[in-house]
C-alpha cells in the first residue's frame, strides 16, 4: 500500500506555519513536476514534431530596431513584382577540363506562393552545359541595419544560392551580362558553394569605379562551415535563418541567431586608397590611404546561378521565406535619390549658390560648397512611427583650410528649435561632428540647417543614431 508522505495531520498544523508548509510542499513535489514537464516536452516532440527555431532577432537592444521592410511571400508572382524585380541575364564560366558552362537566369524559374519564394534550377536537355536559374532583387535600396531571411538550399552539386546586397537592379547588357553600378559595396549574407561540399562564404567586396566593376578588394575568411550553437555544422538543405548587421564600422553574420563572424569595413581604407577625392576607388590605387570604404545604398538579392564543373542533372530548387529589414539609425545626404548614395532617409535643400566639390563626403559620396553670404543647406527627415527614443545627432565635416570659421548650425525637432551653435569648420577635423543628444518622437520632423558666415560652407550628410 502506497504511503502518502506529503499529507499533513491536523496536529502538524498547530506547530507549523503556513509559509513553512508551502515551502516544504514545493520542495517535495519539485522532482515530480520536473518529470511531468520533461514528459510533456518529449511527447510533444514525438507526436507534434521538433520545436521550430525562431527567427534571428536584431542584435540587442532589439527595441532600437524598427521593421522597415518585410515580405512573407504569401501571394503570387503578381504580388512579388510590386516590390521585387527578377534577376535576368547570363553568366558563363570556363573550367580546367576545357568545358564552358552557361547559367541563364529567367523570370519563369521564380515562383511565389504559400509563404515561399521558390527558384527552380534545371538543365537544358537540348544544349550542352546550359542551365536555367533565377532570383529576385528588391526595387527599394537599403543601407545600414539588420537583414534577415530564412532559406533552404539544395543538396545537388553545381549550384550557387545566395542572399546578398549590391547596387544593381539586375538589368543585363546587350550580351546578357548583369550590369552593376560602380563603385559599390557587396555584402554576402551567404553564398553556398554546392560544388565544394556546400562550404559557405560570408564576406564583402568593394567594386571599382572604373566601369568594369571588378571586385578589387575583399575582406573574408574564404570558404568555411556555418555552425549552430553547439559548434556542429548546419545542414543547409534544412530551413535556417540567416542574418547580418551592417553599419559604418563593419558587419556581423548570424545563423539561427548564432554569431558566425564579424568583419571590419575599415580594413579597406588601409588597403589601396591614395586620396579621398571622388572616384578615387580604382584598381590602380594599390597603396595605403585614409579614405573610409564606400557606403552606398544597395538592393537585396535572393538568387541562384549554376556554378561548378560538376552539376547534377535532376531538376531541383532552393527556397526563401520571410525576408526582413530592420533599421535603427537614419541618414540624410545631399546626393540625389538616383545616385549611389540615395535614396536617403529624408530630403536635402539649399538656398544661395552651391557647387559640387571635388572633395568626397561621407563614404565616397559627393559634397557641396558655397561662399554666398548666408547661403544655407538643410537636411530634413520624418522619423517613422514607433521610433521614439534618444538620438545622437551628427553633421559630417568635409575638412578644408578655407572652410567657414564661424558657420552656424541649428537643430529643429518637432518644432522645438535648439540654440544655434557657432563652429570653426576650418579648424574642425573631417568626419562626423556630434551636435547634441536629444529625445525625439517617432512621427515628428527633424531638421538640421547649416548657414554660411564668412568663407566656404561645405555640406554633405547628417545622421541620427539611436542611443536609448
Amino acid at each position: 500500500m502506497m504511503r502518502l508522505q506529503h499529507c499533513y495531520r491536523i496536529t502538524d498544523l498547530r506547530s507549523t506555519s503556513l509559509a513553512s508548509i508551502i515551502a516544504q510542499t514545493r520542495q517535495r513535489w519539485r522532482p515530480v513536476l520536473v518529470g511531468l514537464l520533461l514528459l510533456v516536452l518529449i511527447s510533444g516532440t514525438l507526436f507534434f514534431g521538433p520545436v521550430l527555431i525562431s527567427h534571428a532577432s536584431p542584435p540587442s537592444p532589439t527595441s532600437y530596431y524598427h521593421l522597415a521592410f518585410s515580405d512573407d511571400f504569401s501571394g503570387t508572382n503578381t504580388d512579388l513584382e510590386k516590390n521585387w524585380t527578377y534577376r535576368l541575364g547570363k553568366r558563363t564560366f570556363s573550367y580546367a577540363d576545357g568545358t564552358t558552362h552557361t547559367s541563364i537566369q529567367q523570370a519563369s524559374n521564380v515562383v511565389e506562393g504559400g509563404g515561399l519564394l521558390t527558384i527552380n534550377l534545371t538543365k537544358d536537355p537540348t544544349k550542352a552545359n546550359t542551365y536555367y536559374a533565377g532570383g529576385v532583387i528588391t526595387k527599394q535600396r537599403f543601407r545600414y541595419g539588420y537583414y534577415e531571411v530564412q532559406a533552404k538550399s539544395t543538396a545537388q552539386a553545381g549550384w550557387h544560392p545566395a542572399f546578398w546586397r549590391i547596387h544593381s537592379d539586375g538589368s543585363a547588357d546587350s550580351s546578357g551580362n548583369t550590369i552593376l553600378t560602380c563603385p559599390t559595396m557587396e555584402i554576402d549574407g551567404f553564398e553556398f558553394n554546392t560544388y565544394s561540399n556546400s562550404l559557405a562564404d560570408q564576406n564583402f567586396y568593394e567594386h571599382a569605379a572604373d566601369g568594369s566593376c571588378p571586385s578589387i578588394y575583399s575582406v573574408q575568411s574564404g570558404n568555411y562551415t556555418l555552425k549552430d550553437a553547439t559548434g556542429t555544422a548546419i545542414d543547409e538543405t534544412a530551413w535556417h535563418t540567416y542574418g547580418f548587421t551592417y553599419n559604418e564600422s563593419g558587419m556581423s553574420f548570424y545563423v539561427d541567431n548564432v554569431l558566425q563572424k564579424t568583419l571590419s569595413s575599415q580594413a579597406l581604407s588601409a588597403s589601396y586608397r591614395t586620396d579621398c577625392t571622388i572616384s578615387s576607388l580604382v584598381s590602380t590605387n594599390p597603396n595605403a590611404g585614409s579614405c573610409p570604404p564606400i557606403q552606398d545604398f544597395t538592393q537585396v538579392w535572393l538568387s541562384c546561378i549554376q556554378y561548378g564543373q560538376t552539376v547534377g542533372t535532376t531538376p531541383t530548387s532552393i527556397q526563401f521565406r520571410n525576408f526582413k529589414y530592420y533599421q535603427k539609425d537614419y541618414y540624410v545626404d545631399n546626393d540625389s535619390a538616383s545616385s549611389d548614395f540615395g535614396p536617403s532617409d529624408g530630403t536635402y535643400s539649399e538656398t544661395g549658390v552651391w557647387t559640387t566639390s571635388s572633395l568626397a563626403g561621407f563614404g565616397e559620396s559627393s559634397s557641396r560648397y558655397s561662399n554666398t553670404n548666408n547661403a544655407t543647406a538643410n537636411w530634413k527627415l520624418t522619423l517613422p512611427s514607433g521610433t521614439t527614443g534618444s538620438y545622437d545627432v551628427y553633421l559630417y565635416i568635409v575638412a578644408n583650410s578655407n572652410n567657414d570659421t564661424a558657420g552656424k548650425v541649428q537643430f529643429n525637432h518637432g518644432g522645438t528649435i535648439e540654440p544655434t551653435q557657432t563652429i570653426n569648420f576650418a579648424a574642425t577635423p573631417g568626419g562626423w561632428l556630434k551636435i547634441g543628444t536629444y529625445n525625439l518622437l517617432g512621427g515628428e520632423v527633424e531638421s538640421v540647417t547649416l548657414t554660411q558666415t564668412n568663407s566656404y560652407a561645405r555640406a554633405d550628410s547628417i545622421k541620427l543614431v539611436r542611443v536609448g
